[in-house]
């Protein structure tokens, strides 16, 4: 479940065979949502290609949303389209997809795998990476980068924080915490760089 930084009224929920579905919380009728996506097409076999969302986000005129699944595919929906499939769709590596967040260029997301897998995708020519993070030991449970600087964070189940330039993907910091984190948020002014 993710909630919208710009209309905190839309809600994005999702999961194991359950599609992408948003809510807003201000309609007539906040039971139904006001968008549910479809599921794509069915593979080469002719197989049911099956549903698990891990992690979504808001980009930034609310239309469009950028998922990422556990069947290694980051999708892009776009709600004012009469359309309820993916108008982007990339598929990368083999591994799941657990968590995303967006960075401070429009269209870009980094993406997170259960096999410490990092990256940086462009949603404008898709299937391009534009590069890899390099440094984790296990699968990634967080990933949040600065909204207005070249800054990203990671965490996983190797209990390290390890902060990331984005335009040149060299390693800034490399933290150890004694707890497992699953969640990361980052300060406005820096003080950690």
């Amino acid at each position: 479940m993710r909630c919208s930084a710009q209309s905190p009224n839309l809600l994005a929920t999702g999961g194991k065979e359950n599609p992408l579905k948003i809510w807003d919380l201000t309609s007539q009728e906040p039971s139904k949502p006001i968008f549910t996506s479809k599921n794509i097409k069915n593979d080469w076999l002719e197989l049911r290609v099956p549903v698990s969302e891990s992690d979504f986000r808001f980009l930034e005129n609310n239309d469009l949303v950028a998922t990422c699944t556990a069947n290694h595919f980051i999708r892009l929906y776009d709600m004012s389209s009469n359309c309820r499939r993916p108008v982007v769709q990339i598929k990368w590596s083999d591994h799941p997809f657990t968590t995303m967040c967006l960075t401070f260029n429009e269209r870009q997301v980094i993406v997170g795998s259960s096999r410490g897998f990092m990256g940086l995708f462009d949603l404008r020519a898709p299937g391009k990476l534009i590069h890899a993070f390099k440094g984790f030991a296990g699968s990634i449970s967080a990933v949040e980068a600065h909204p207005t600087e070249p800054y990203v964070a990671g965490c996983g189940l190797d209990r390290f924080v390890l902060v990331h330039n984005v335009k040149t993907k060299k390693l800034l910091h490399k933290i150890y915490c004694k707890a497992h984190l699953n969640a990361l948020l980052l300060k406005e002014d820096l003080s950690i760089l």
